[in-house]
């Protein structure tokens, strides 16, 4: 059964009706994507209803409260895993109350019971589902990921992050793939906690340098950390900033300790406030072995911070043959070390102007024009444009 949250209508006029399952239980990048999108979307005309998932017996979901704030109606669908068959059933409830004139997906899970529906022919909304990128976690989540790929193929669009992951999907017949890349966004205003406004101004030894995200494999803290160490060894100065929690932490703080690097690296922990942290940065580095357009690389250009990034999702896209960032292939800490040490000793050698350019274009009223011209798109084909 649902859980009707509702919440003011920003716009009074008619609107089509999106209805949008979301399989993330926290604000992550994605959530905050679509919540800064909401109330933009109801003015050209496009209502979103977001359902996330709460599994039973845990803490309750922060997705959902945050969506409502930015100006959505929510619901909860309740599950008791990844595999409870009862998710169909509800799934299909949901649709066939909301009465949706398109349907969007975010994660595994809503594309795999959305495609399971329209296999069955139970289901035949408009379909787009969004991939945001893969994890490697476990074998789990790698088996979670292979099915979103699968099922995404029965959807009308696959919406995606850059031009490798177009490429990558090029394969699908029915399914048109279509790169939406992810926008600029400005954090709302408000008071952050204390103990994070003393954290972040630590008294760390200059320059410091920073790497913002959740612990886990793909994420490539641990070649950061390699990378790190060659440079601690060489005589580099300054201070490994690590913000961000998750299953890896423990072993990366071991690694910084058999490297003989702990003194010289800081993990933060999870930080709700993270934009208190750029403007203490010198340099912001993306290690990350997958990715498909992360915010904290959009969130350093937007305050004016150098960047070095391995080749992953859009960032090669953006950055081209320009100076905005110095990008490295993945897997490779000599690579890495050489890059951030060319950065550190000439940080005048970039492309402020170009930087400033691509946030620009990638505007939150860009992403939101793009959005409704898919959205219109879509429904055309449908015939209910």
């Amino acid at each position: 059964m649902t859980d009707p949250r509702t919440a003011p209508q920003p716009s009074a006029r008619p609107q089509r009706r999106v209805l949008v399952f979301m399989d993330s239980g926290t604000p992550s990048g994605p959530v905050k994507q679509l919540a800064a999108t909401i109330r933009p979307l109801a003015d050209a005309g496009y209502a979103l209803h977001c359902v996330v998932f709460q599994r039973r017996g845990t803490p309750a979901v922060t997705s959902e409260p945050y969506l409502r704030a930015h100006g959505a109606t929510t619901s909860l669908v309740h599950d008791s895993g990844a595999f409870d068959l009862r998710l169909l059933g509800a799934v299909a409830r949901v649709i066939r109350e909301f009465r949706p004139d398109l349907v969007q997906t975010h994660g595994y899970r809503p594309s795999v019971l959305m495609a399971l529906l329209r296999k069955s022919g139970t289901i035949r909304d408009p379909w787009i589902g969004f991939f945001h990128g893969r994890t490697a976690e476990s074998f789990r989540v790698r088996m979670y990921d292979k099915l979103d790929h699968i099922a995404l193929r029965a959807s009308d669009v696959a919406a995606v992050m850059s031009a490798l992951q177009k490429r990558e999907k090029a394969g699908y017949r029915r399914a048109e793939v279509r790169i939406v890349y992810n926008a600029v966004i400005e954090s709302a205003r408000k008071a952050p906690p204390a103990h994070e406004v003393a954290l972040v101004k630590g008294p760390w030894a200059r320059p410091a340098i920073g790497v913002i995200g959740r612990l886990s494999p793909e994420k490539g803290v641990d070649v950061l950390l390699e990378a790190w160490a060659v440079l601690v060894r060489d005589g580099t100065a300054g201070t490994l900033l690590i913000a961000g929690d998750g299953q890896e932490r423990g072993r990366l703080e071991e690694q910084a300790r058999t490297l003989a690097i702990a003194d010289r690296v800081h993990f933060l922990g999870h930080l709700e406030a993270p934009d208190l942290l750029y403007p203490e940065l010198d340099l912001m580095v993306i290690p990350s072995r997958t990715e498909g357009l992360p915010n904290v690389f959009l969130e350093a250009l937007r305050h004016g911070i150098p960047v070095v990034s391995t080749r992953v999702g859009a960032i090669p896209d953006l950055v081209g043959d320009t100076a905005i960032a110095r990008l490295v292939h993945i897997e490779d800490p000599a690579a890495l070390a050489a890059a951030i040490a060319a950065t550190l000793a000439n940080p005048e050698d970039r492309a402020p102007d170009a930087a400033a350019e691509l946030v620009r274009s990638l505007s939150l009223p860009a992403r939101v024009a793009a959005l409704t011209r898919l959205y219109e798109d879509v429904l055309s084909r449908a015939g209910r444009s």
